[in-house]
């Protein structure tokens, strides 16, 4: 999906991170989407909600990437509101979805073993927050999610332990951003996120280190050589790769070495 000026878009693309290229000939999605939330659960692609150019809206839809030309699934489950720049993370067989546009404050279980049924309700997060990151820390079995759009644009992280049988509450961690970060993307590599760009500095690696033996803190890293100004990023367990969207650019992170390679 996407955006292309005002035209939503329905495309799907993987790019290869081993060869550096991207690989089209993919099943394009079921309708236009842009600002959903994607995440995956073994071979399976999940995506939830989206803006379809006329309004938000609730759908959850399913795609087996093992099979190239295969079908998209247009699940019976439904998000409980429609919604769109909204945040995915897997943990296990279950996708949590948080936040969206408003900002909301809501964060949802879905269980991808059972495709077909709707999504259920955790504790509320304590700040209302849309087009934010996610991630889960299994070292701690904790869900965290991190900057978004909210309170005229204060930045902070926040954790729920996902150990218990009922999840809650959130937590808020005292580790206040380098910069906003606002629709830009991260990666969990070890105990570290990094998120490449921010509101007022689209070239800015900024570290989140949530290590079960320290305090959340940022650190920030050396800038991208190239603009970001639509980017998303993929993670290996060396290596960052953050690609521009918009200005057709992709740059590589090497944290072995803590350099940059356009």
């Amino acid at each position: 999906g996407g955006r292309s000026g005002s035209t939503s878009l329905s495309h799907f693309l993987r790019y290869d991170t081993k060869q550096n290229v991207w690989d089209s000939g993919w099943t394009s999605l079921p309708g236009a989407r842009y600002q959903a939330a994607a995440a995956s659960a073994g071979n399976v692609l999940f995506l939830f909600g989206g803006h379809n150019g006329s309004g938000a809206t609730n759908t959850i839809f399913s795609f087996d990437t093992t099979t190239k030309n295969g079908p998209w699934t247009t699940r019976s489950a439904v998000l409980p509101v429609a919604n769109y720049q909204l945040s995915a993370a897997t943990v296990g067989t279950n996708i949590y979805l948080t936040g969206g546009f408003g900002p909301l404050n809501s964060a949802l279980k879905y269980n991808t073993g059972a495709p077909d049924s709707n999504p259920t309700s955790i504790a509320n997060m304590n700040q209302a927050r849309s087009s934010h990151l996610s991630f889960f820390h299994s070292d701690d079995n904790r869900l965290y999610v991190v900057g978004g759009i909210y309170n005229n644009y204060q930045f902070a992280v926040e954790f729920i332990d996902l150990s218990p049988t009922t999840p809650g509450p959130w937590i808020s961690a005292n580790a206040p951003n380098f910069d906003s970060i606002i629709s830009y993307s991260g990666g969990l590599i070890g105990s570290r996120f990094h998120v490449c760009g921010s509101a007022n500095n689209p070239r800015l690696l900024q570290v989140l280190d949530v290590s079960v033996s320290s305090p959340a803190k940022w650190t920030p890293f050396p800038s991208s050589p190239a603009p970001n100004a639509n980017v998303f990023q993929m993670t290996s367990p060396t290596k960052v790769t953050a690609v521009d969207t918009y200005y057709q650019k992709t740059a590589f992170y090497d944290i072995t070495t803590s350099t940059w390679t356009a």
